[in-house]
Protein backbone atom coordinates (compact mmCIF):
# COMPACT_ATOMS: atom_id res chain seq x y z
CA UNK A 1 0.00 0.00 0.00
CA UNK A 2 0.87 3.16 -0.66
CA UNK A 3 3.33 4.74 1.92
CA UNK A 4 0.83 8.13 2.25
CA UNK A 5 -1.48 5.59 3.56
CA UNK A 6 0.80 3.06 6.09
CA UNK A 7 4.26 3.21 6.92
CA UNK A 8 5.91 0.39 7.78
CA UNK A 9 8.15 1.03 11.79
CA UNK A 10 11.41 0.57 11.37
CA UNK A 11 11.39 -1.71 14.77
CA UNK A 12 8.77 -3.99 16.49
CA UNK A 13 6.30 -6.60 15.64
CA UNK A 14 2.98 -7.59 16.46
CA UNK A 15 1.05 -11.18 15.78
CA UNK A 16 -2.18 -11.09 13.72
CA UNK A 17 -4.48 -13.87 14.80
CA UNK A 18 -6.93 -15.58 12.26
CA UNK A 19 -10.01 -17.01 12.81
CA UNK A 20 -8.59 -20.34 12.45
CA UNK A 21 -6.39 -19.62 15.32
CA UNK A 22 -3.47 -19.27 12.65
CA UNK A 23 -0.71 -16.78 13.74
CA UNK A 24 1.19 -14.48 11.48
CA UNK A 25 4.31 -12.13 12.37
CA UNK A 26 3.69 -9.22 10.95
CA UNK A 27 5.45 -5.34 11.41
CA UNK A 28 4.59 -2.78 13.19
CA UNK A 29 2.53 0.13 11.23
CA UNK A 30 2.01 3.38 11.53
CA UNK A 31 -0.91 4.84 10.14
CA UNK A 32 -1.10 8.09 8.07
CA UNK A 33 -4.34 8.67 7.73
CA UNK A 34 -7.52 7.72 10.09
CA UNK A 35 -9.02 3.48 9.36
CA UNK A 36 -11.65 4.27 7.45
CA UNK A 37 -10.07 6.54 5.42
CA UNK A 38 -7.30 3.60 4.99
CA UNK A 39 -10.35 0.93 3.91
CA UNK A 40 -11.82 3.32 1.92
CA UNK A 41 -8.79 3.92 -0.43
CA UNK A 42 -8.11 -0.06 -0.25
CA UNK A 43 -11.23 -0.46 -1.89
CA UNK A 44 -11.13 2.07 -4.43
CA UNK A 45 -7.56 0.77 -5.54
CA UNK A 46 -8.78 -2.68 -5.54
CA UNK A 47 -11.97 -1.18 -7.95
CA UNK A 48 -9.74 0.35 -9.94
CA UNK A 49 -7.29 -2.65 -10.56
CA UNK A 50 -9.93 -4.66 -11.30
CA UNK A 51 -9.37 -6.82 -8.00
CA UNK A 52 -12.84 -8.52 -7.32
CA UNK A 53 -11.92 -10.62 -4.41
CA UNK A 54 -11.95 -8.02 -1.22
CA UNK A 55 -13.57 -8.48 1.75
CA UNK A 56 -16.42 -6.18 3.67
CA UNK A 57 -15.12 -2.84 4.93
CA UNK A 58 -15.99 -4.37 8.58
CA UNK A 59 -13.49 -6.93 7.55
CA UNK A 60 -10.86 -4.65 7.04
CA UNK A 61 -11.54 -2.80 9.90
CA UNK A 62 -11.15 -6.18 12.48
CA UNK A 63 -7.56 -6.48 10.87
CA UNK A 64 -6.35 -3.22 11.35
CA UNK A 65 -7.59 -3.19 14.87
CA UNK A 66 -5.74 -6.69 15.29
CA UNK A 67 -2.24 -5.68 14.25
CA UNK A 68 -2.83 -2.53 16.83
CA UNK A 69 -1.24 -0.32 14.22
CA UNK A 70 0.12 3.73 15.48
CA UNK A 71 -1.96 6.34 14.20
CA UNK A 72 -0.18 9.43 13.45
CA UNK A 73 -1.64 12.60 15.40
CA UNK A 74 -1.06 16.35 15.03
CA UNK A 75 1.09 17.59 18.17
CA UNK A 76 1.12 21.02 19.49
CA UNK A 77 3.46 22.91 21.49
CA UNK A 78 6.48 21.44 20.59
CA UNK A 79 10.20 22.85 21.23
CA UNK A 80 11.65 24.60 18.15
CA UNK A 81 14.65 22.08 18.19
CA UNK A 82 12.17 19.21 17.80
CA UNK A 83 10.07 20.83 15.52
CA UNK A 84 12.70 21.56 13.09
CA UNK A 85 14.55 18.19 13.13
CA UNK A 86 11.48 16.62 12.47
CA UNK A 87 10.57 19.10 9.42
CA UNK A 88 14.24 17.64 8.69
CA UNK A 89 13.19 14.10 8.21
CA UNK A 90 10.46 14.86 6.25
CA UNK A 91 12.21 16.71 3.95
CA UNK A 92 15.12 14.52 3.48
CA UNK A 93 12.75 11.83 2.71
CA UNK A 94 11.60 13.86 -0.01
CA UNK A 95 14.72 14.44 -1.29
CA UNK A 96 15.49 10.58 -1.15
CA UNK A 97 12.28 9.74 -3.51
CA UNK A 98 13.34 12.46 -5.89
CA UNK A 99 16.69 11.35 -6.52
CA UNK A 100 15.44 7.87 -6.45
CA UNK A 101 13.28 8.69 -9.35
CA UNK A 102 15.52 10.59 -11.18
CA UNK A 103 18.68 7.95 -10.75
CA UNK A 104 16.16 5.37 -12.15
CA UNK A 105 16.94 2.85 -9.67
CA UNK A 106 20.66 3.26 -9.66
CA UNK A 107 22.33 2.21 -6.33
CA UNK A 108 23.91 5.04 -4.35
CA UNK A 109 25.14 3.56 -1.40
CA UNK A 110 27.74 6.56 -0.67
CA UNK A 111 25.09 8.76 0.85
CA UNK A 112 22.76 11.30 -0.40
CA UNK A 113 25.39 13.95 -0.94
CA UNK A 114 27.43 11.77 -3.18
CA UNK A 115 24.01 11.24 -5.16
CA UNK A 116 23.20 14.89 -5.39
CA UNK A 117 26.72 15.60 -7.07
CA UNK A 118 25.75 12.63 -9.73
CA UNK A 119 22.56 12.94 -10.36
CA UNK A 120 21.41 14.96 -13.98
CA UNK A 121 18.79 17.24 -12.44
CA UNK A 122 15.79 18.88 -14.81
CA UNK A 123 17.08 22.29 -14.35
CA UNK A 124 19.41 23.94 -12.15
CA UNK A 125 16.49 25.33 -9.79
CA UNK A 126 15.89 21.89 -8.67
CA UNK A 127 19.63 21.11 -8.05
CA UNK A 128 19.61 24.33 -5.71
CA UNK A 129 16.12 23.94 -4.20
CA UNK A 130 17.70 20.14 -3.57
CA UNK A 131 21.15 21.17 -2.38
CA UNK A 132 19.29 23.98 0.07
CA UNK A 133 16.86 21.81 1.46
CA UNK A 134 19.33 19.23 2.10
CA UNK A 135 21.89 21.43 3.71
CA UNK A 136 19.03 23.08 6.01
CA UNK A 137 17.67 19.69 7.11
CA UNK A 138 21.25 17.96 8.13
CA UNK A 139 21.77 21.89 10.30
CA UNK A 140 18.72 21.29 11.66
CA UNK A 141 18.89 17.89 13.06
CA UNK A 142 22.27 18.40 14.13
CA UNK A 143 20.72 21.18 16.46
CA UNK A 144 18.15 18.94 17.48
CA UNK A 145 21.21 16.13 18.44
CA UNK A 146 22.94 19.62 20.40
CA UNK A 147 19.73 20.40 22.23
CA UNK A 148 19.08 16.81 23.90
CA UNK A 149 22.40 16.72 25.00
CA UNK A 150 22.44 19.94 26.30
CA UNK A 151 19.04 19.36 28.34
CA UNK A 152 19.86 16.02 29.64
CA UNK A 153 23.53 17.40 30.76
CA UNK A 154 21.23 20.78 32.30
CA UNK A 155 18.62 18.12 33.78
CA UNK A 156 21.36 16.83 36.05
CA UNK A 157 21.33 20.00 38.02
CA UNK A 158 18.17 18.94 39.58
CA UNK A 159 18.98 15.34 40.06
CA UNK A 160 22.50 15.75 41.78
CA UNK A 161 20.80 18.52 44.48
CA UNK A 162 17.04 15.62 44.69
CA UNK A 163 20.18 12.76 45.52
CA UNK A 164 22.38 15.41 47.99
CA UNK A 165 19.21 17.15 49.45
CA UNK A 166 19.89 17.11 53.63
CA UNK A 167 17.51 17.98 56.28
CA UNK A 168 18.70 22.07 55.74
CA UNK A 169 18.04 21.82 51.96
CA UNK A 170 15.28 22.59 49.44
CA UNK A 171 15.11 22.55 45.68
CA UNK A 172 12.49 25.44 44.43
CA UNK A 173 10.92 25.18 41.10
CA UNK A 174 9.48 27.70 39.83
CA UNK A 175 7.22 28.58 36.51
CA UNK A 176 4.62 31.52 34.91
CA UNK A 177 1.82 28.81 34.13
CA UNK A 178 -0.51 29.36 30.91
CA UNK A 179 -2.66 32.25 31.38
CA UNK A 180 -6.26 30.84 32.80
CA UNK A 181 -8.90 32.02 30.63
CA UNK A 182 -12.17 32.28 32.49
CA UNK A 183 -14.34 29.49 33.14
CA UNK A 184 -18.40 29.70 33.59
CA UNK A 185 -20.77 27.07 33.83
CA UNK A 186 -22.97 28.09 31.30
CA UNK A 187 -21.45 31.10 28.77
CA UNK A 188 -23.16 32.54 26.55
CA UNK A 189 -21.32 33.68 22.76
CA UNK A 190 -20.84 36.84 23.77
CA UNK A 191 -18.68 36.40 27.09
CA UNK A 192 -16.80 33.34 25.51
CA UNK A 193 -15.30 35.81 22.86
CA UNK A 194 -12.46 38.13 23.90
CA UNK A 195 -11.29 36.78 27.06
CA UNK A 196 -8.56 37.99 29.42
CA UNK A 197 -6.42 35.62 31.08
CA UNK A 198 -5.69 35.45 34.32
CA UNK A 199 -1.92 35.23 35.33
CA UNK A 200 -0.63 32.16 37.74
CA UNK A 201 2.68 31.44 39.34
CA UNK A 202 3.79 28.01 40.48
CA UNK A 203 6.63 27.62 42.68
CA UNK A 204 7.24 23.88 44.06
CA UNK A 205 9.42 23.24 47.28
CA UNK A 206 11.12 20.09 47.58
CA UNK A 207 12.68 19.18 50.71
CA UNK A 208 13.26 15.92 53.02
CA UNK A 209 10.57 15.44 56.28
CA UNK A 210 11.64 12.59 58.83
CA UNK A 211 13.82 11.11 55.98
CA UNK A 212 11.26 10.79 53.79
CA UNK A 213 10.70 13.50 50.32
CA UNK A 214 8.45 16.00 50.68
CA UNK A 215 6.91 18.48 48.35
CA UNK A 216 4.84 21.85 48.97
CA UNK A 217 3.60 23.69 46.16
CA UNK A 218 2.66 27.42 45.96
CA UNK A 219 0.88 29.31 43.58
CA UNK A 220 0.16 33.15 42.95
CA UNK A 221 -2.77 34.15 41.43
CA UNK A 222 -3.47 37.86 39.84
CA UNK A 223 -6.51 38.99 38.10
CA UNK A 224 -4.03 41.73 36.31
CA UNK A 225 -0.33 41.86 36.51
CA UNK A 226 2.84 41.60 34.57
CA UNK A 227 5.11 38.54 33.67
CA UNK A 228 8.27 40.50 34.19
CA UNK A 229 11.05 40.17 36.57
CA UNK A 230 10.05 42.33 39.26
CA UNK A 231 7.13 40.53 39.55
CA UNK A 232 8.80 36.96 40.01
CA UNK A 233 11.64 38.21 42.11
CA UNK A 234 8.42 39.35 44.37
CA UNK A 235 6.96 36.11 44.36
CA UNK A 236 10.38 34.15 44.68
CA UNK A 237 10.98 36.22 47.75
CA UNK A 238 7.43 35.57 49.42
CA UNK A 239 7.94 31.89 48.24
CA UNK A 240 11.09 32.02 50.27
CA UNK A 241 9.81 32.93 53.12
CA UNK A 242 6.49 30.60 53.41
CA UNK A 243 8.50 27.88 52.80
CA UNK A 244 10.84 28.78 55.74
CA UNK A 245 7.94 29.43 57.79
CA UNK A 246 6.53 26.31 56.55
CA UNK A 247 10.22 24.02 57.60
CA UNK A 248 12.15 25.95 59.86
CA UNK A 249 15.14 23.59 59.71
CA UNK A 250 15.75 24.97 56.07
CA UNK A 251 18.79 27.09 55.79
CA UNK A 252 19.98 26.13 51.80
CA UNK A 253 18.17 26.80 48.70
CA UNK A 254 18.55 25.45 45.05
CA UNK A 255 16.37 27.07 42.50
CA UNK A 256 15.69 25.29 39.01
CA UNK A 257 13.49 27.21 36.00
CA UNK A 258 13.34 27.36 32.46
CA UNK A 259 14.55 29.96 30.20
CA UNK A 260 12.08 32.82 30.59
CA UNK A 261 13.05 35.97 30.18
CA UNK A 262 12.15 37.22 33.28
CA UNK A 263 13.91 34.30 35.24
CA UNK A 264 17.23 34.34 32.96
CA UNK A 265 18.20 38.49 32.91
CA UNK A 266 21.22 40.49 35.31
CA UNK A 267 17.59 41.72 37.28
CA UNK A 268 16.33 38.10 37.69
CA UNK A 269 19.90 36.43 39.02
CA UNK A 270 21.90 39.18 40.84
CA UNK A 271 19.18 40.50 42.96
CA UNK A 272 19.95 37.20 45.10
CA UNK A 273 22.27 38.39 47.49
CA UNK A 274 20.02 41.26 48.13
CA UNK A 275 17.11 38.77 48.90
CA UNK A 276 19.86 36.59 50.74
CA UNK A 277 19.91 39.86 53.02
CA UNK A 278 16.51 39.50 54.18
CA UNK A 279 15.69 35.88 54.09
CA UNK A 280 17.05 33.55 56.99
CA UNK A 281 16.87 30.74 53.90
CA UNK A 282 19.98 31.69 51.53
CA UNK A 283 19.69 30.93 47.87
CA UNK A 284 22.86 28.92 47.14
CA UNK A 285 22.68 28.19 43.66
CA UNK A 286 20.06 28.85 40.43
CA UNK A 287 20.00 26.28 37.32
CA UNK A 288 18.31 27.18 33.82
CA UNK A 289 17.04 24.42 31.28
CA UNK A 290 18.14 24.44 28.03
CA UNK A 291 15.96 26.36 25.84
CA UNK A 292 13.00 24.95 24.86
CA UNK A 293 13.71 21.88 27.17
CA UNK A 294 12.41 23.24 30.57
CA UNK A 295 9.42 21.44 31.79
CA UNK A 296 9.39 20.78 35.45
CA UNK A 297 6.69 19.11 37.96
CA UNK A 298 5.37 22.88 37.80
CA UNK A 299 3.70 21.56 34.73
CA UNK A 300 1.90 18.56 36.41
CA UNK A 301 1.20 20.46 39.42
CA UNK A 302 -0.76 23.25 37.06
CA UNK A 303 -2.24 20.39 35.11
CA UNK A 304 -3.78 18.29 38.46
CA UNK A 305 -4.67 22.56 39.61
CA UNK A 306 -6.67 22.79 36.31
CA UNK A 307 -8.33 19.74 36.09
CA UNK A 308 -9.76 20.03 39.68
CA UNK A 309 -11.05 23.64 38.18
CA UNK A 310 -12.91 21.77 35.64
CA UNK A 311 -14.51 19.97 38.36
CA UNK A 312 -15.98 22.75 39.97
CA UNK A 313 -16.95 24.44 37.02
CA UNK A 314 -19.18 21.41 36.60
CA UNK A 315 -20.83 21.37 39.76
CA UNK A 316 -22.53 24.72 38.98
CA UNK A 317 -19.58 27.30 39.81
CA UNK A 318 -18.34 30.10 37.81
CA UNK A 319 -13.87 30.76 37.94
CA UNK A 320 -13.62 33.73 36.29
CA UNK A 321 -11.68 35.85 39.40
CA UNK A 322 -8.78 35.01 41.63
CA UNK A 323 -10.86 35.10 44.32
CA UNK A 324 -13.26 32.21 42.84
CA UNK A 325 -9.74 30.30 41.64
CA UNK A 326 -8.90 30.47 45.23
CA UNK A 327 -12.42 28.71 46.35
CA UNK A 328 -12.32 26.53 43.57
CA UNK A 329 -8.88 24.75 45.45
CA UNK A 330 -9.68 24.87 48.15
CA UNK A 331 -13.34 22.62 47.44
CA UNK A 332 -10.56 20.20 45.75
CA UNK A 333 -8.79 17.42 47.42
CA UNK A 334 -5.28 18.81 46.36
CA UNK A 335 -2.65 18.57 49.24
CA UNK A 336 0.42 20.19 50.13
CA UNK A 337 -0.44 23.12 49.07
CA UNK A 338 -1.18 26.84 49.25
CA UNK A 339 -2.88 29.12 47.09
CA UNK A 340 -2.09 32.85 47.19
CA UNK A 341 -4.31 35.76 46.02
CA UNK A 342 -2.31 38.97 45.28
CA UNK A 343 -1.36 42.46 44.04
CA UNK A 344 2.07 42.66 41.87
CA UNK A 345 4.35 45.17 43.28
CA UNK A 346 4.30 48.67 41.70
CA UNK A 347 6.71 51.88 42.13
CA UNK A 348 9.65 49.45 42.11
CA UNK A 349 12.48 51.97 40.46
CA UNK A 350 14.90 49.26 38.72
CA UNK A 351 19.08 50.46 39.31
CA UNK A 352 21.26 50.66 36.66
CA UNK A 353 22.71 47.45 36.68
CA UNK A 354 26.18 46.32 35.05
CA UNK A 355 25.40 44.78 31.46
CA UNK A 356 26.57 41.17 30.84
CA UNK A 357 27.50 40.30 27.61
CA UNK A 358 25.52 37.44 26.50
CA UNK A 359 23.78 36.73 29.82
CA UNK A 360 21.78 34.13 28.49
CA UNK A 361 24.00 31.67 27.35
CA UNK A 362 25.49 31.59 31.45
CA UNK A 363 22.96 28.63 32.55
CA UNK A 364 24.46 27.81 35.73
CA UNK A 365 25.32 30.01 38.93
CA UNK A 366 26.83 29.57 42.44
CA UNK A 367 26.22 32.58 45.23
CA UNK A 368 29.04 32.97 47.32
CA UNK A 369 30.04 35.66 50.28
CA UNK A 370 31.25 37.80 47.81
CA UNK A 371 31.02 37.06 44.31
CA UNK A 372 28.59 34.86 41.58
CA UNK A 373 30.37 31.58 40.17
CA UNK A 374 28.84 31.74 36.54
CA UNK A 375 28.83 28.14 34.35
CA UNK A 376 27.66 27.88 30.67
CA UNK A 377 26.59 24.36 31.49
CA UNK A 378 26.45 22.47 34.43
CA UNK A 379 29.97 20.96 35.98
CA UNK A 380 31.77 22.12 32.56
CA UNK A 381 35.10 24.04 32.73
CA UNK A 382 35.84 26.57 36.04
CA UNK A 383 33.30 29.20 35.74
CA UNK A 384 33.60 32.92 35.42
CA UNK A 385 33.79 34.90 39.08
CA UNK A 386 31.55 38.16 39.04
CA UNK A 387 31.79 40.67 41.81
CA UNK A 388 28.89 40.69 43.93
CA UNK A 389 29.16 44.96 44.77
CA UNK A 390 29.43 45.50 40.70
CA UNK A 391 25.36 45.20 40.71
CA UNK A 392 22.83 47.07 42.84
CA UNK A 393 19.59 46.19 41.59
CA UNK A 394 17.08 47.95 44.07
CA UNK A 395 16.99 50.06 46.88
CA UNK A 396 14.26 47.94 49.14
CA UNK A 397 13.50 44.37 47.55
CA UNK A 398 9.89 43.95 45.55
CA UNK A 399 7.03 42.47 47.32
CA UNK A 400 3.43 41.63 46.76
CA UNK A 401 0.95 42.60 48.60
CA UNK A 402 -1.35 39.49 49.53
CA UNK A 403 -5.11 39.55 49.72
CA UNK A 404 -6.17 36.49 50.51
CA UNK A 405 -4.53 32.52 51.81
CA UNK A 406 -5.39 29.46 52.18
CA UNK A 407 -3.25 26.45 52.84
CA UNK A 408 -4.30 22.33 52.15
CA UNK A 409 -3.89 19.82 54.18
CA UNK A 410 -0.54 18.44 54.22
CA UNK A 411 -0.09 14.83 53.82
CA UNK A 412 3.65 13.04 53.76
CA UNK A 413 3.67 9.78 51.83
CA UNK A 414 5.51 7.12 53.01
CA UNK A 415 7.15 4.79 50.34
CA UNK A 416 5.77 1.12 50.73
CA UNK A 417 8.47 -1.28 50.95
CA UNK A 418 9.42 -3.89 47.98
CA UNK A 419 8.29 -7.27 48.53
CA UNK A 420 10.25 -9.82 48.92
CA UNK A 421 10.53 -12.54 46.43
CA UNK A 422 9.53 -15.11 47.80
CA UNK A 423 6.11 -13.00 48.76
CA UNK A 424 5.52 -12.60 44.63
CA UNK A 425 3.65 -14.41 42.68
CA UNK A 426 5.63 -17.06 41.05
CA UNK A 427 4.74 -16.65 37.71
CA UNK A 428 5.57 -12.99 38.25
CA UNK A 429 8.41 -13.62 39.88
CA UNK A 430 10.20 -16.04 36.94
CA UNK A 431 9.01 -12.94 34.31
CA UNK A 432 11.04 -10.70 36.35
CA UNK A 433 14.28 -12.87 36.50
CA UNK A 434 14.19 -13.65 32.81
CA UNK A 435 14.10 -9.57 32.25
CA UNK A 436 16.25 -8.36 34.72
CA UNK A 437 19.01 -11.62 32.41
CA UNK A 438 17.93 -8.90 28.84
CA UNK A 439 18.97 -6.20 30.87
CA UNK A 440 22.77 -5.18 29.64
CA UNK A 441 25.08 -4.43 32.43
CA UNK A 442 26.75 -1.05 32.50
CA UNK A 443 30.62 -1.33 33.91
Amino acid sequence: MSPSVITDSPFLETKLKLSNRELYQVPQIILNSVRSRVVEQYQTFCRESGISNVASDRSYMRILQAIEPNIRKSMKGLDNYAADGAKGIDDMKKIVNVLGKLLKGKEWEDGIKAAVGEVEFESEDQKDDIQYSLSQSVKALEEWKKHLLRSVNQDRARSDVIGKLSDGDVLIEKDWAMKLLPMMYRESQSKWFAKRGMNWHITVGTYIVNGVIHSHTIVHIFDNANQDAITSNAILKDSVLKLKEKNQNLTKAFISSDNAGCFHSVEAIFCIPLLNQVSALKVVQVDFADPQGGKSICDRRAAHIKGSIRNYVNEGKNVTTSNEFLNAVIKSNIKNGQVVTATPPCGIIVKKAVKIKDITTLNNFQYHADHVLAFKQYQIGKGVKIVNTSFHIYDDFPSITILKSNSTDDVVKVPKPIAATEDINPAVSDRMSKFSTMMPIHK
